[in-house]
């Protein structure tokens, strides 16, 4: 109760990892009430349906490359080959297509409420 976040974020509801389809759950049952999206990982979130798009900049792109380069363990393990620069750039690329823009983050809303 003395946790608010604005958002939370965490993995498609529909992934079929075992432990990211936990923390889904979890994650939605916890802050059902606030602003709920999920978001896709490649390998496993197969019916993943983005219905919420967010304009990123080339920096902001830039940024979020090097953050995700910084998780080491990830880079030698088996998802290692989705966290490389060039699949990240392709994504935001695609996504960003789908949107009219040239790149964008998408995300599955679960709940998003509107604050007057």
């Amino acid at each position: 109760k003395n946790v608010n976040p604005e958002a939370v974020f965490f993995p498609s509801k529909n992934d079929i990892h075992q432990d990211h389809g936990v923390l889904a759950q979890n994650a939605y049952r916890i802050f059902r009430d606030g602003n709920c999206f999920g978001y896709e990982v490649i390998r496993s979130s197969y019916d993943f349906k983005p219905n919420i798009y967010f304009e990123i900049s080339e920096e902001e792109l830039q940024h979020k490359k090097a953050a995700i380069m910084r998780y080491k363990s990830q880079l030698t393990e088996s998802a290692g080959y989705y966290f490389n620069r060039e699949l990240i750039e392709a994504e935001a690329r695609f996504r960003g297509g789908q949107s009219g823009i040239v790149f964008a983050e998408a995300f599955e809303c679960y709940r998003q409420t509107i604050e007057r």
